[in-house]
């Protein structure tokens, strides 16, 4: 049973020569049948509610490559492949693309006091989403369904759900559960940073 063990969700994406990585938390918080595994019911729901409305935002240039679902108390409950909502889906021109570090930064807000925010880094921007060294308002209002579907609870078709959740950095480890967990209430709206969240 994976009721309450959170799951880390790892978006490996490709953006010209650079390999780039997202990580979300989910914690379950109902359990549907167990077939699928409850990793695989994650990638399913990440993929369609949360991918769907991700790709819209992003130009061509921008593919995920995988997602990998890790429950992390309980690592053979594992599911990893590539999503049906895989490609960036806003056609630039080459000349508007903006450069590989340029990103749009989501940052959510403190669920309590003892918690803290978290953000998320999102590369396959284009010069068109750049007004004046800021995210443009076209943009904004383009994230803000991703700024939404980050933030609602998850449903997977067995009935499982997953709310996502931020942890302690410290208490992040594979096969063994995080001892702090937060609900993430919402997001505002990205601003423009150069800090992509990047592989070597």
């Amino acid at each position: 049973m994976a009721f309450n063990e959170v799951y880390q969700v790892k978006m490996k994406q490709t953006y010209f020569t650079q390999d780039l990585l997202n990580v979300f938390y989910y914690r379950q918080n109902a359990a549907g049948p167990a077939v699928p595994s409850y990793a695989e019911q994650l990638f399913d729901a990440f993929d369609a509610n949360v991918l769907s409305v991700w790709t819209t935002a992003i130009n061509t240039s921008l593919s995920v490559t995988t997602v990998e679902v890790i429950n992390l108390p309980s690592p053979s409950d594992t599911y990893e492949g590539t999503p049906t909502n895989n490609q960036g889906a806003r056609a630039i021109a080459d000349n508007l693309r903006a450069p590989s570090f340029i990103c749009a930064s989501f940052k959510s807000a403190r669920a309590g006091a003892g918690s803290r925010a978290s953000f998320k880094r999102f590369a396959g921007l284009a010069e068109v989403d750049i007004d004046d060294n800021s995210i443009s308002p076209a943009f904004v209002t383009l994230a803000a369904g991703l700024r939404s579907a980050m933030g609602q609870i998850l449903t997977s078709a067995q009935g499982s759900s997953f709310t996502p959740v931020q942890v302690t950095s410290a208490t992040v480890k594979v096969g063994f559960s995080p001892v702090v967990n937060y609900t993430i209430q919402n997001w505002f709206d990205p601003t423009l940073s150069t800090q992509v969240s990047r592989k070597p």
